[in-house]
């Protein structure tokens, strides 16, 4: 697992900006950098026990997705980020737009990425019954790896926002 990480962040370094972007999110919110860490190895155990590690170069590609899944909330303000409490309605309307934010930073600066890294980042936050965001994706329209990934940034949040005591948001 550990070669396999510094693999994924090799590749990531790689990547003109990303890293830069990557590193920028953990000035801006030490939380979010935080979680992107936990769900990386969770994230990478979970897609090694569900595919096999027979192909070490998906795994690798993967990773990066993985670790960069929030990284459009580096657009978000640190108020609305830490805010203590519930969030209003136009903040929760700002907060679900970091997956596209995401997506489209990734798109842009790294162009060398697959389709299977960049739809983790847009999809990570879609729900099996559509009331998930960006765009309410239902059942199988929502990517394998972008379903694991949901299901293991869920479980980050909640283990983390109790032992943190950060609010939860739908």
């Amino acid at each position: 697992m550990a070669n396999t990480t510094v693999e994924a962040i090799n590749k990531l370094m790689d990547k003109p900006g990303a890293i830069e972007s990557f590193f920028q999110l953990t000035v801006h919110d030490y939380y979010t950098y935080t979680h992107s860490v936990h769900v990386y190895i969770y994230s990478s155990v979970l897609t090694r026990e569900i595919i096999g590690d027979e192909n070490e170069a998906l795994l690798k590609e993967l990773g990066v997705g993985f670790l960069l899944h929030d990284i459009g909330k580096k657009g978000i303000s640190p108020e609305i980020l830490n805010k203590k409490g519930k969030l209003d309605d136009d903040e929760w309307e700002e907060i679900k737009k970091h997956p596209a934010t995401g997506y489209d930073l990734l798109t842009e600066i790294s162009g060398g990425l697959t389709e299977e890294v960049t739809q983790i980042v847009l999809q990570h936050h879609e729900k099996i019954d559509g009331s998930g965001y960006p765009k309410g994706l239902k059942e199988i329209d929502i990517g394998r790896f972008g379903r694991i990934y949901c299901i293991v940034d869920v479980y980050d949040a909640l283990t983390q926002s109790a032992l943190t005591r950060k609010p939860c948001r739908k």
